[in-house]
């Protein structure tokens, strides 16, 4: 199962995009008379040959020919021959010729005799089969197949080749299929050179390549979202548009649970698992036919990448093989298109799903014993007074693991991470961590080493790995701190105190990063635990505890206290290269839920303490959006400059990214990076992940798009801490179905309840309420949303609330130059949802509304994508806006046909236009189909374009002006 929809096993039209190859194959039959031609069909295992010729066979059938098929691919003596006889001696029972009976009759026994056969016993076989098959083709037009001739035997191919110019001589039409390539075989070569054409079945590309995968899904009525597709072609290469390999990879990641429906759309779980072709495809198999040093080769360089030519000799001993074979063995895998060499001599994989297939053989225990190898390979060359490059070593002993027994393996790693970590950050974190895990607590360079791989894991952004190694480590870090004094705390030991306060932080911050609470609890025991609850690193961690709790007014509380109490601002403990100051905690925390006074307080404090050091100041309302968004990735970026790394891993990147393409009116990448989001989750349910749905679902009801915005809204429980953000999209939800009052209820109830608890990014929901008061034509409601909007400006002071009490000023007052302030307001902040809604009200006062208008769509266009074409005319229809009509002739399209295309501009599934108009699935199909062809389109995102523009026309009736979605410039005022 994915999902809840149900696995359909569909089969792939393989002739998506082969038109031309499609006319050529049954162009055979157009001639007039018996006269024979050679076609070579060649293509990959999986191009779609058999496709093509199964499509092209029922042509050919109904123009009147007899196809005989042979397929090579079978065990048979004398092989090809004795298929091609078989096949005739089927044709008995339909071809009542006494002369054709006999022919067959005799070839069959000289069959018989040949099980041992020569090449003249052979060719006079070949002769009495072309008799056979002249006769056959004089009672009726033949075609003769025959499928995979490169797999015909050595011994057969002299005898082969004249059997098919005989039957192209006799007046056969004669197809041929067979691969691209195959090592040290000339046979191809012969046909080539024989064959009257030769039609090459290359890979699909561009939207052939798009359709194949959407016939390929295993589930119906689900788009393919944009990252499914962009990892299958990452993963296959030049393979993703070969149908069969498409088609076996999807069931693949089917079977293997990988695909899920999210909103819509089938997309990847686990992405950051590798995509693997099949034990049995083509490229596997030409690994395996290489023989067993090829395999390991190939296999080696699966495992241990960046591996070049000059490591021949390395290789081969890891391997096994003399430097001869090995070197043969990588000629054969490049001739056969498995690896290929880049311009610095590097190994490469083509097809880096193939790559992911060898790698998998084993397991990890398998990839851990080739590093060994290769460690144990370098070691010995070193100790022979070879040249060895001690970094690549490492690498190979730290992804050895424990597998490998040296007794100085941890004296390598911790001597080349001391060595490399400033040139060589990652690579040092890596060799501290594998160090870390050979070494005990007793050992006195394990301090050494947690320090460095901690401080590395933050520099880098790895705060996941971070959280994990410090968690890891909490029974020694206790160990570390000195007894309890009798008053409630301990004192650190002298020696790592100041690293382990560092530390500590170091880790809190990974815990924010990732909005765990609870492991923002476990920091605070630990903290608590060594140094009590008076200094302002304990108290920072509880502040980030009841911030992660949604207490927002008692984490600023907390964070006041500190800052009074502490001795210094920057903290009482430290190496002196702190995480975050006490200053820039308090304007973190201030940023998000302080009141203006207190924001500009801290900010102001943070300012002097910068300037007074000669550093950068943050942009004071950048930081603030920032914090309202609940954007920390930003905001911490803006706070701590260069000291702070954006995390490579956890919820925060992708909705830091996901908030830049909400606001820059890119609505589809958003809405795909959400899936994506959702997909990676598998099961984790965090705050920025209840934010991630909170966007799509106000993207989707923007779209009006009403069943996929609930959905996303379902995900996310009700204890959420970003609930009046949820209730700024439920208040849009029901009002657009239609559920006004409870609209206007349920927003009031939770403006109130979350503004009492200190929530300060309340201006979107109060712009909703105006906005919709004004539109229900409620004054009173819009004029009491625009005053509470008003009040919240002047204790929050954001550049976000300005802007929005402007333009619900222009809206609710009419107050233009207002409006004006608020529309470049929203144009120098990149805020195109606000820049839409600003033009929509401008086109309402103005007095020209054309401009507006055209302006407005121009950017709803890119909010809206291929759907929402009548939820844009119902928002300009609310405004009192007449939707726009473009006058054209009167498409020779039926009413079906005109009303399937108004919803596939809607952005409506085949399932979803089907019940609408009452046909079936089927027949929608069908119709697309021929739309398709009728208007040239290629894509409904083109028949839908087609549709806004007023480009369908060709009819024969001009005297109907046919209603249409805007055309802004013809557009009609009302």
């Amino acid at each position: 199962m994915i999902g809840e929809r149900r696995l359909m096993g569909r089969r792939v039209a393989t002739v998506i995009g082969r038109r031309r190859h499609l006319q050529v194959l049954t162009g055979l039959m157009d001639t007039t008379g018996n006269i024979g031609s050679l076609l070579l069909l060649r293509g990959d295992t999986g191009a779609g040959k058999t496709s093509l010729v199964g499509t092209a066979r029922r042509v050919w059938t109904r123009q009147g020919a007899r196809v005989l098929t042979v397929d090579t691919d079978q065990p048979s003596q004398p092989l090809t021959l004795d298929l091609v006889i078989e096949s005739l001696r089927d044709q008995l029972d339909h071809v009542t010729d006494p002369e054709f009976a006999e022919r067959v009759a005799v070839a069959a026994q000289m069959r018989d005799r040949l099980r041992h056969s020569t090449e003249p016993q052979l060719l006079a076989l070949v002769h009495t089969i072309s008799v056979a098959l002249s006769r056959l083709v004089a009672i009726q037009r033949t075609v003769l197949v025959i499928d995979d001739a490169d797999r015909v035997s050595s011994i057969t191919r002299p005898a082969f080749a004249l059997l098919l110019q005989n039957a192209r001589a006799a007046g056969c039409a004669v197809v041929v299929t067979t691969g691209f390539r195959r090592a040290g075989c000339s046979f191809l070569h012969q046909l080539v050179d024989t064959a009257d054409d030769v039609l090459d079945v290359e890979p699909l590309d561009g939207e052939d390549a798009h359709q194949l995968l959407a016939r390929a899904l295993p589930v119906d009525n689900a788009a393919i979202d944009p990252g499914l597709e962009g990892a299958l072609r990452a993963a296959l290469g030049g393979l993703y548009g070969n149908p069969g390999t498409v088609l076996t990879t999807v069931r693949s990641l089917a079977e293997q649970g990988r695909l899920r429906v999210i909103d819509e759309h089938l997309c990847l779980v686990r992405p950051e698992e590798t995509i693997r072709l099949d034990e049995d495809h083509e490229l596997t198999a030409r690994v395996r036919a290489a023989g067993p040093d090829a395999e390991s080769l190939a296999a080696t360089a699966a495992t241990v990448p960046g591996l070049r030519v000059d490591d021949l000799p390395v290789i081969s001993e890891v391997i096994g093989a003399d430097l001869d074979s090995a070197g043969h063995a990588l000629d054969r895998l490049v001739g056969d298109g498995v690896l290929r060499l880049d311009a610095a001599g590097r190994l490469a994989f083509p097809v880096p799903a193939l790559a992911a297939t060898l790698r998998s053989r084993g397991g990890p225990e398998a990839a851990r014993d080739r590093h060994r190898s290769f460690a144990e390979v370098l070691r010995r060359r070193s100790r022979r007074g070879v040249a060895v490059d001690r970094a690549r070593l490492a690498d190979h002993v730290a992804a050895a693991g424990p597998v490998l027994p040296w007794p100085d393996a941890a004296d390598l790693l911790v001597t080349e991470a001391d060595s490399r970590r400033n040139s060589q950050p990652l690579s040092a974190m890596t060799w501290y961590a594998a160090a870390l895990e050979r070494l005990t607590a007793t050992d006195p360079r394990w301090w050494h080493v947690f320090r460095w791989v901690t401080r590395l894991q933050f520099g880098l952004g790895r705060y996941q790995e971070l959280s994990a190694t410090t968690r890891a480590a909490v029974p020694m870090l206790r160990a570390l701190a000195g007894p309890d004094t009798g008053r409630g705390d301990r004192v650190a030991a002298p020696g790592p105190a100041d690293d382990l306060f560092d530390i500590s932080i170091r880790w809190l911050f990974a815990a924010m990063q990732q909005q765990r609470a609870h492991e923002v609890d476990e920091v605070l025991g630990l903290l608590e635990e060594v140094w009590g609850d008076t200094s302002w690193g304990p108290r920072i961690a509880k502040s980030c505890a009841l911030m992660l709790r949604g207490r927002l007014h008692a984490a600023v509380a907390v964070e006041r206290r500190a800052l009074r109490t502490s001795g210094e601002l920057a903290g009482d403990h430290g190496t002196g290269e702190l995480v975050v100051t006490g200053l820039e905690a308090m304007a973190l925390t201030t940023a998000l839920a302080g009141d203006r006074r207190s924001y500009e307080w801290a900010w102001s404090r943070l300012r002097e303490d910068r300037a007074a050091d000669g550093q950068d100041v943050p942009t004071r309302d950048q930081l603030r959006d920032a914090a309202l968004l609940v954007d920390y990735a930003t905001a911490f970026g803006l706070v701590l400059g260069d000291r702070y790394a954006p995390p490579v891993d956890g919820p925060l990147p992708g909705y830091q990214l996901l908030i830049a393409h909400y606001h820059s009116g890119d609505w589809d990448r958003a809405l795909s990076l959400a899936r994506s989001l959702e997909a990676a989750a598998d099961g984790e349910d965090t705050p920025p992940l209840h934010l991630v749905r909170v966007f799509a679902a106000e993207m989707c009801s923007e779209r009006g798009e009403f069943d996929r915005a609930w959905a996303w809204l379902e995900r996310i429980p009700a204890t959420t801490v970003c609930g009046h953000y949820l209730a700024w999209v439920r208040c849009g939800l029901l009002h657009r179905t239609g559920d006004v009052v409870a609209a206007d209820v349920i927003g009031w109830q939770n403006y109130h309840r979350h503004r009492q608890a200190g929530y300060l990014a309340l201006a979107p929901l109060l712009t909703r309420l105006t906005d919709q008061a004004s539109r229900q034509g409620d004054e009173d409601g819009a004029r009491r949303g625009l005053a509470e909007l008003e009040r919240l400006d002047d204790e929050v002071g954001s550049p976000g609330t300005r802007q929005s009490v402007l333009l619900m000023r222009g809206l609710v007052e009419g107050d233009v130059a207002a409006l004006d302030e608020g529309l470049r307001m929203a144009r120098a902040r990149g805020d195109q949802p606000s820049v839409a809604r600003a033009l929509l009200i401008k086109a309402g006062v103005a007095p020209d509304q054309r401009q507006w208008l055209r302006e407005f769509h121009q950017v709803c266009e890119r909010l809206h994508g291929d759907g929402g074409r009548g939820h844009l005319i119902e928002l300009m229809r609310g405004m009192g806006l007449s939707p726009v009509r473009v006058r054209t002739r009167r498409p020779d399209f039926s009413d079906l046909e005109l009303r399937i295309i108004d919803l596939v501009s809607d952005g409506r599934t085949n399932r979803q236009i089907a019940v609408t108009v009452g046909v079936s699935e089927k027949t929608v199909e069908s119709r697309l189909t021929r739309l398709f062809s009728r208007t040239g389109c290629r894509s409904r995102t083109e028949l839908a374009a087609a549709r806004i523009e007023g480009r369908l026309s060709g009819g024969s009736d001009p005297r109907t002006d046919h209603p249409s979605t805007p055309r802004l410039g013809e557009a009609v005022p009302t």
